[in-house]
C-alpha cells in the first residue's frame, strides 16, 4: 500500500486546529511561560487521528506518557517546549488511517499537525480562615478573592464561631419569638391587674410602639385577654348564682323541716298524755296489754320522728352555712388565685425580657463580627500566597485582586483583634 505525504489541505486543517485550540483554551494562550508540573493534565491532538486525543495526567515523577511515544519529562518546561519534544518525536512517524469506505490508508504524520495543551491547571489549595479550606480547581485569572468565595468566605474557624450571616438569622427569629412572648405575657399581667384590683383601666402598648410586631398581632392579643376576662367574670356571677340559690333551697328545706318539727312536737305531746291516761287505766285493770303497748309504741315513735327532724334540720344547717362561706370567700380565693397567676405572668414577662435584651447584644455583635469579616464592607484579612517558582517555594503578600498561579497555596488569617473587642465581658 502507498505511502501517501500530508497533502496542503491537511497541512491548513492542522495549522486551523491549533488556532482553534489556542482561542478556546484561555490557557494556552497564558502557557508561553508557564512551567509544567504534577497536577497539570495535557491533552494531545493529531490531526486526522481522533482516537489518539487523550487527557494526559504528568505524575508525581514529573513525567507524561503519551501514546507511540512513551514516557516524557514534562515538569519544569513550558508548554511550546514540551510540545517541540513531542513534535520532534512525532516527526515522520507513519499511521494507519481508515477512511469511511472502509479503506485504509498509510499517512505520514507532520510535525505541525501535532499539537499538545494544557487541559486542566494543577489545583490551588486555600487554608486558613475560611469556611471550607481545601482543594480548588483552578481557573485562569482567577483572584484571590474568587479563591476565598469559592471556600465560603471568611469564617473565624480558628475561634469555633458560627457563620455570622447563619447567626443573624437565627437571632432575629430567636428576637421574634421573645418578642411575641412578651406581648403573651405583658397582655396577661394587665388582665390580671383590672382582675386583681377590681378597676377598670386601659391596656399600655406604648412597649410595642418600636417593636416589629404587627399591630393586628399586639390588637389580637390584647383581645385574647380581654375575652378571657370577661369569660372569667361571667364564671363568677355564676358561680354567685349557683351559691345563692343553694342557700335559698337550704332556708326553704329548714322552713319546712321547722313546721314539721313543731307539728311533730305537738302530736308527740299528745302521745304523751295518751299513753300516761292508758297507763293509769291498765294499772286499774281498765286497759288490755293490747292497748297499753299501742298507746307506748306511739309515743316512741313520735318522740324518734323529732329526733330525725331535728337531725335532717340540723345537716341542711350546715350545709346552708357552708355555702355561705363559699360564697363569701369566692372573691377572696379568685383574688389570691389571680395574684398567683399575675406573679408567675410577670417573671415570664421579665425572663422574656431578659432574653431578648440577650439577643438583642448577641446580634449587635453579629453584624458588627459580620462587617469585620467583609460581609458588609472590606475584610480585615492577611493573605498570603505561597508559590513554588525557579528561586524556590516563595511567601508573598497578597491583596484579594491578586491573581493566582497553578499550585498556589493560599493562606487566610484574619485580624481577630478588632472582632474581639466585640466581645462581651
Amino acid at each position: 500500500m502507498p505511502v501517501f505525504q500530508v497533502p496542503i489541505l491537511r497541512k491548513t486543517l492542522a495549522a486551523f486546529s491549533a488556532l482553534f485550540l489556542s482561542l478556546a483554551n484561555p490557557a494556552s494562550a497564558q502557557s508561553s511561560n508557564y512551567r509544567l508540573a504534577p497536577g497539570d493534565v495535557l491533552q494531545l491532538s493529531v490531526v486526522g487521528f481522533p482516537d489518539m486525543k487523550q487527557r494526559t495526567p504528568i505524575n508525581v515523577d514529573g513525567e507524561v506518557m503519551l501514546p507511540l511515544i512513551g514516557n516524557l519529562r514534562a515538569s519544569g518546561q513550558t508548554v511550546n517546549e514540551l510540545s517541540s519534544v513531542v513534535k520532534g518525536r512525532f516527526a515522520n512517524k507513519v499511521l494507519q488511517q481508515r477512511s469511511p469506505d472502509g479503506r485504509t490508508a498509510t499517512i505520514v504524520v507532520a510535525p505541525d499537525e501535532v499539537t499538545i495543551d494544557i487541559l486542566e491547571y494543577r489545583p490551588i489549595y486555600v487554608r486558613g480562615d475560611v469556611a471550607k479550606p481545601g482543594e480548588q480547581f483552578f481557573r485562569p485569572g482567577m483572584t484571590a478573592r474568587q479563591a476565598v468565595a469559592v471556600a465560603g468566605g471568611y469564617d473565624l474557624v480558628r475561634m469555633r464561631a458560627t457563620n455570622p450571616i447563619q447567626e443573624s438569622a437565627k437571632l432575629r427569629g430567636e428576637a421574634m419569638t421573645y418578642w411575641a412572648e412578651i406581648l403573651l405575657q405583658q397582655a396577661a399581667v394587665w388582665r390580671l391587674q383590672v382582675e386583681t384590683s377590681g378597676k377598670e383601666t386601659a391596656a399600655d402598648q406604648s412597649i410595642f410602639e418600636k417593636s416589629p410586631l404587627q399591630k393586628a398581632q399586639i390588637e389580637a392579643a390584647y383581645k385574647t385577654q380581654a375575652d378571657q376576662l370577661a369569660a372569667r367574670r361571667a364564671e363568677r356571677q355564676r358561680d354567685v348564682s349557683y351559691y345563692q340559690s343553694v342557700i335559698a333551697q337550704s332556708d326553704h328545706r329548714i322552713s319546712l323541716l321547722a313546721e314539721q318539727q313543731k307539728n311533730e312536737e305537738e302530736g308527740s305531746k299528745q302521745d304523751v298524755d295518751d299513753f300516761e291516761r292508758v297507763s293509769k287505766l291498765f294499772e286499774k285493770g281498765n286497759a288490755s296489754i293490747t292497748r297499753f303497748s299501742d298507746s307506748r309504741r306511739s309515743m316512741l315513735l313520735s318522740a324518734t320522728r323529732i329526733l330525725q327532724t331535728s337531725a335532717a334540720m340540723a345537716q341542711v344547717e350546715r350545709e346552708r352555712e357552708e355555702f355561705k362561706k363559699l360564697l363569701a370567700n369566692l372573691d377572696d380565693k379568685r383574688r389570691l388565685e389571680a395574684f398567683k397567676d399575675l406573679h408567675e405572668a410577670e417573671i415570664k414577662l421579665e425572663q422574656a425580657k431578659a432574653k431578648l435584651a440577650s439577643a438583642q447584644e448577641q446580634l449587635l455583635y453579629s453584624n458588627k463580627m459580620r462587617s469585620q469579616l467583609g460581609f458588609g464592607g472590606d475584610s480585615n484579612a492577611e493573605i498570603v500566597i505561597i508559590r513554588q517558582s525557579e528561586r524556590g517555594r516563595q511567601r508573598l503578600t497578597a491583596q484579594e485582586d491578586t491573581e493566582l498561579a497553578p499550585g498556589d497555596a493560599v493562606e487566610v488569617a484574619l485580624d481577630v483583634s478588632q472582632i474581639l473587642s466585640f466581645l462581651p465581658n
